[in-house]
């Protein structure tokens, strides 16, 4: 679980590693790992279905791209994921669109990335080389 949700590194770096005790709420870690961990309890459930929002949202570029990777590779189950990431939309199965009029939708991220008006609307959003 720890090499999908990336964070073998960081905890090497922790005075006691694995077995380091948290503050409140985690304050005393790192923002892209407390969504890590997060994500690592998740996963520990071994659910069939997981649904993430927003997963990649803290996490550098590197590492997210890693974690969607590790996801798609060794998850089991059904994966669902919310999110406004060009990239993790390049990495996706199937991308469901939704419209402010409360249409959508369904696609391929080929055909969904030939679309010019879907591709316009992401152009407030970063794009992750």
């Amino acid at each position: 679980i720890l090499s999908i949700v990336q964070a073998q590194e960081e905890l090497r770096e922790l005075p006691n590693g694995l077995y380091t005790e948290t503050v409140t709420l985690g304050r005393n870690l790192s923002h892209s790992m407390r969504q890590r961990i997060i994500l690592a309890r998740a996963l520990a459930a071994e659910p069939s279905l997981l649904v993430l929002n927003g997963v990649t949202e803290r996490l550098a570029p590197m590492i997210a791209n890693s974690v969607i990777t590790s996801l798609k590779m060794k998850f089991k189950g059904t994966l669902v994921l919310a999110t406004h990431d060009i990239n993790v939309l390049q990495q996706s199965n199937t991308i469901i669109a939704f419209e402010l009029d409360g249409s959508y939708t369904v696609s391929s991220p080929e055909h969904t990335f030939k679309t010019s008006s879907f591709v316009a609307s992401l152009t407030s959003y970063p794009v992750r080389p």
